[in-house]
């Protein structure tokens, strides 16, 4: 048995603000005017009962009409699951994406992917399920989806991160028993190389020689770094190959050498090998050498102790 219902959520309000039900009885206590109001809910909810007596609810929409006939599919549904004429996880399929999408992201977070990552892979999602018309799990169809992806006017690699956007929610979704099978395990990645909009490559000796003198030269403070900041940290990342997030946690103020260069981190350091012109690899015949390189006088032997 199925019935509809709106959430009454009752607010406490003393002088014309919202307090806790806590402070609220305190404050009726002291005999203060303490206002209680009571609000529904702009959605409907359904609440169902199983044959097996337990009871779920289920979130329906804004509208009565289409909540009724929601809340009768679900009826049905659990009668022919229980009687075994349909798969647990066909019951799923007339839900829609969104209210699923939560618990994936909520997944991703477990799993510690990174904030940026997440918010890059949901925002795929919802675009290509957009253009395909995907509003619930049953309308995730690999003919659609994958023709929803090639009329994105990108290039073919940012095609390949959508599709694999919306692969990792499908999978996701059978692997958790919300779909009876994974709808988008047929398709497959296109070749990104007949379409490389940008072939990416190494700077040579010459041209990041010019970058880091052009870099020096400038008068321009950026994100509070002067240029001779940044060159030098472009000459650190040339160096050791350190990505922006490793350059960006290295201690402030820490010194050290690679390749007979000497280093200084941290804003306002300033410090160029050796306080000379910038080198590229393979030329660090004018670079300073590292402290700790430097060769150290002998200790006295033991004929001079003697002899003194």
């Amino acid at each position: 048995m199925a019935y509809i219902f709106k959430k009454v959520t009752t607010r406490w309000l003393h002088e014309g603000k919202q307090v806790s039900a806590a402070k609220a009885k305190r404050l009726i206590k002291q005999g203060k005017p303490v206002e209680k109001v009571k609000e529904q809910s702009r959605k409907w909810y359904i609440r169902l009962r199983l044959p097996n007596g337990q009871v779920k609810e289920f979130p329906g929409f804004t509208d009565k009409k289409a909540t009724l006939a929601y809340a009768a599919e679900l009826e049905r549904d659990a009668e022919r699951l229980a009687a075994g004429v349909i798969r647990p996880a066909d019951r799923f399929l007339r839900e829609p994406v969104e209210n699923h999408l939560a618990d994936f992201q909520r997944d991703l977070q477990a799993r510690g992917r990174t904030p940026k990552h997440i918010t890059l892979t949901l925002s795929r999602i919802r675009k290509v399920f957009s253009v395909a018309n995907v509003e619930t799990l049953g309308d995730i169809r690999p003919q659609a989806i994958r023709d929803a992806i090639l009329s994105l006017d990108v290039s073919t690699e940012t095609r390949n991160h959508h599709l694999v956007a919306c692969k990792a929610l499908s999978r996701w979704l059978w692997k958790h028993g919300k779909l009876p099978d994974d709808p988008l395990a047929g398709l497959s990645r296109w070749n990104a190389e007949v379409d490389r909009r940008v072939k990416r490559r190494a700077l040579t000796a010459d041209e990041l020689r010019r970058l880091i003198e052009a870099t020096e030269r400038s008068p321009r403070v950026f994100r509070g770094l002067t240029g001779r900041d940044r060159a030098a940290l472009y000459l650190l990342a040339s160096y050791s190959g350190f990505r922006a997030s490793e350059l960006a946690s290295a201690p402030s103020k820490d010194n050290f050498g690679i390749d007979g260069l000497q280093f200084a981190t941290g804003i306002g350091c300033g410090h160029l090998p050796g306080d000379a012109p910038p080198h590229t690899a393979g030329s660090n015949s004018r670079a300073r050498t590292p402290r700790n390189a430097r060769p150290k006088a002998p200790p006295p032997s033991s004929s001079s102790h003697s002899s003194s």
